[in-house]
């Protein structure tokens, strides 16, 4: 009898380990999405200071990320950056500008917007 208990408390004991395995894995996941989007908003930053060494026209930088949705089907996320400029930015500037976000941002499909 005392061996069926030992047994027992043994499994119950590795149950309750791994239950609480995967709550820790899905705390730290969940941790993880937060500090991404708590970052979001350093990405504007960073990149305003990154190209206003190239382009110093450039006064302010917004940064977000956005959902497109067509026909209500909903696509990933979108990285949305929206310029300032002192001065208007001719043509070929702003595709370099449109490039060089959509590179650094890793994602082709990025919407770049010039006020």
């Amino acid at each position: 009898m005392l061996k069926q208990s030992t047994k027992r408390y043994i499994s119950e004991t590795q149950e309750l380990e791994g239950k609480l395995n995967a709550v820790t894995s899905q705390l730290k996941n969940t941790q993880d999405s937060l500090f991404s989007v708590k970052n979001i908003p350093k990405l504007g930053e960073s990149s305003l200071k990154e190209i206003q060494s190239l382009y110093p026209q450039i006064d302010a930088c917004s940064y977000a990320e956005t959902v497109t949705y067509q026909d209500t089907i909903q696509s990933a996320r979108v990285p949305m950056v929206i310029f300032s400029s002192k001065q208007t930015l001719n043509r070929n500037d702003r595709r370099k500008i449109s490039t060089w976000v959509q590179t650094r941002v890793n994602n082709e499909n990025a919407k770049i917007y010039f006020e």
